[in-house]
């Protein structure tokens, strides 16, 4: 791989590498293992990077840093950022191999521009591609024009420029989208065609989960994109909207939980419930000592995790080692965050990591307790795991005995097969011997045979030139007594030399026949030989015979000898798997002696809440006997006052009465004085005349 192609594996690695130069054209390919396309652009980037070694080359996996990639505005992989220092110079979406050399040839061959020095000695972030392809025709750090910005404006979809409509229409269009419906979900593309693996994987966790929800693509509105961002203070895409709130992000999604928070106060309530007793500064602003200490406790509460068995097991690790006392506490933070970490696993929380326990955070903190908190108050619903765990231990025990039964079985049978075997091996020592002899006896008449073999070609061969030759011996008299009728025929001889040549003639005939005599006899000792041969090639095929049968005895004594060895394996196999529910039944057991020591403890903390209770009754109890006597003491009182208000009371009727009464009577006064008085003003009037 060439010097200047680089991963990103952390955005401190990427801002690192852009502070070293300014001058420095940088290109940042941003691509995703799944899509095919980028493995295209991959092999091109390794290709130019051998071609430009000037140029730094920055392979970003857009899903694993969605930092970097937020900061570009990357919506789709492959993605090819072009800049020089901070600024950016091209643009390439897609698979656009083309584009990119020409990019890279125009950009290589350009003059560096005038920078603020050499080196960035600045902490701030690489400026993100601005939104608005209208804002990348001015340079940002010098006011100056870029190269290309007209085309990329031109080229640029119309979904992406952003409308003309105020802040408060868009906040309240986002207000009503968030509000659309109960779940309400913010991508990038649609869900049958997302246009990023983040809104890919949300919308697969969604469906996976069963939600029903509905999306809005934040590509077609870029006002409302950059709206949410502000609106819920949250930078990224996709979010997730539950009744008109975010609830965030993937990653949130993913490590989502049902366990509600707890406040402040409930958690000290908590802690102080368990023996530990912590001040509120402490839980708003955790402390190493402290968290290992409020963990070590929930750790013996929940999981019956003492520190003396960290200890024990911390000694049985390094027990082994060269250099104990270097190891001693390393181990010792790793087993109890191990055991820490399963218990967050059990409380529903899947992203603890070592830094909560090392260098803890507030809020992640809060979420941790609030989990435990919930876990510890209903802690009783686990008695139904437990209870189904006793069940699978039970089931394993009558597993482990049936296993225990089928092995004595097997070692009955396998004593069986080698008692057997024993019994057995004189006959199969004494076959394997003869087989020996009747291989030896069979080599030995091998070689036999091929020598008589070799000798029967040679005497069929003699065979073959004795029966020519006295072939021609008869073709040759035939032709001599032919010549000899024809020269009796024509000549008269002598009767003496005729005598004589008739004696050579029979000389000769009896010296041939004596001749074929011979061949006849050595025709007949071949035959006798040959006959000899034949019931050796009878007696060898038996011989054969014989050894077949010896080698199917062997071979009988062979699968035997096979079947023990997979026994004997069987039988290990066996006993490791007993061993290894042995081991099972005492971690069990071991589990089992920690629930009894935890109910043994829940039971003395009980009945010291029960005794604590009782006392409290008893001084409930007196409390109210001297609240029943006062309450006595106060009726009679009451009863003693509501007589003398009964008194009163009848005294005020008869004054009521009375009064009444001399009210009756002055109102028949009165009524008698008015007709007294109208009666004399009558007179009066009568009396003296008055003027009108």
């Amino acid at each position: 791989m060439p010097e200047n192609l680089v991963a990103i594996t952390s955005p401190e690695t990427f801002t690192q590498l852009m502070q070293q130069d300014l001058n420095r054209i940088t290109l940042l390919n941003f691509w995703a293992p799944w899509a095919q396309p980028c493995e295209q652009m991959n092999n091109a980037i390794t290709e130019f990077a051998k071609r430009y070694p000037q140029i730094m080359f920055m392979n970003v996996e857009a899903e694993e840093q969605p930092d970097v990639s937020e900061s570009f505005d990357v919506e789709a992989v492959p993605t090819i950022i072009i800049l020089r220092g901070h600024t950016l110079l091209s643009k390439i979406s897609g698979a656009n191999v083309a584009a990119l050399s020409e990019s890279l040839a125009v950009h290589a061959a350009a003059p560096p521009q005038r920078a603020f020095g050499g080196v960035s000695h600045s902490n701030v972030a690489p400026q993100a591609a601005p939104a608005n392809y209208e804002a990348m025709q001015r340079g940002p750090l010098m006011n100056e024009p870029l190269d290309g910005t007209d085309e990329l404006l031109h080229a640029l979809p119309p979904a992406m420029k952003v409308d003309a409509e105020s802040p408060q229409d868009t906040e309240r269009r986002c207000r009503e989208l968030m509000t659309r419906s109960k779940v309400m979900l913010f991508i990038k593309g649609r869900p049958d065609m997302p246009r990023c693996g983040f809104s890919q994987k949300t919308v697969a966790l969604l469906r996976e989960q069963k939600v029903d929800f509905d999306y809005y693509d934040i590509l077609s509105d870029e006002n409302v994109r950059q709206k949410l961002k502000q609106i819920n203070d949250w930078p990224t895409f996709p979010q997730i909207i539950v009744n008109g709130e975010l609830i965030g992000g993937l990653d949130i999604v993913k490590n989502y939980t049902s366990f509600p928070a707890v406040s402040t106060e409930e958690l000290l309530s908590v802690l102080n419930e368990i023996g530990l007793h912590v001040a509120a500064e402490d839980v708003v602003k955790p402390q190493s000592s402290m968290a290992q200490k409020v963990y070590t406790a929930f750790l013996d509460t929940l999981a019956g995790t003492l520190p003396e068995s960290l200890d024990a097991q911390r000694d049985a690790v390094v027990a082994d080692m060269e250099y104990k006392e270097i190891f001693s506490d390393s181990v010792t933070w790793l087993l109890f965050f191990r055991e820490v970490r399963a218990m967050m696993e059990a409380a529903t929380v899947h992203d603890f990591h070592l830094q909560d326990l090392t260098r803890p955070q507030p809020k992640r903190f809060k979420r941790h307790m609030s989990a435990l908190v919930n876990f510890f108050r209903f802690r009783a619903d686990r008695l139904a795991e437990f209870d189904e765990l006793v069940l699978a231990t039970e089931e394993l025990e009558n597993k482990r005995i049936a296993l225990e039964d089928g092995v004595e079985e097997a070692r009955l049978a396998i004593t069986t097969t080698i008692a057997t075997r024993k019994q057995q091996e004189p006959h199969v020592k004494q076959l394997r011997q003869e087989n020996l002899a009747h291989s030896d006896k069979l080599l030995e008449l091998k070689k036999e045979q091929g020598k008589l073999l070799a000798e029967v070609d040679t005497l069929k061969v003699e065979k073959a030139e004795a029966v020519q030759k006295q072939t021609d011996v008869q073709y040759q008299l035939q032709l001599l007594a032919a010549e000899l009728n024809k020269l009796h025929a024509r000549l008269v001889s002598h009767p003496t030399e005729l005598r004589k040549q008739l004696t050579e003639l029979h000389g000769q005939m009896h010296s041939d026949r004596a001749s074929l005599v011979e061949h006849e006899r050595k025709a007949k000792e071949l035959r006798g030989k040959m006959d000899v041969l034949v019931q050796l090639e009878s007696d060898l095929s038996a011989c054969i015979v014989a050894m077949e049968q010896v080698a199917a005895e062997l071979e009988r004594a062979s699968r035997e000898a096979h079947a023990l060895d997979e026994a004997k394996a069987t039988i290990a196999l066996h006993e490791e798997e007993q061993s290894t529910l042995q081991r099972r039944m005492e971690h069990v057991e071991n589990q089992v002696q920690l629930a009894n020591t935890r109910l043994e403890r829940a039971r003395k903390t009980l009945e010291e809440q029960r005794a604590a209770s009782q006392a409290r009754m008893d001084d409930l109890t007196a409390r109210l006997g001297e609240v029943s006597r006062n309450r006595r003491e106060r009726h009679a009182l009451a009863e003693l006052r509501n007589g003398e208000s009964a008194d009163v009371e009848r005294e005020l009727e008869s004054v009521l009465q009375e009064h009444e009464a001399h009210y009756a009577k002055m109102q028949l006064e009165k009524d008698a004085l008015c007709r007294t008085a109208s009666a004399y003003m009558d007179a009066l009037t009568r009396t003296i005349p008055l003027e009108m």
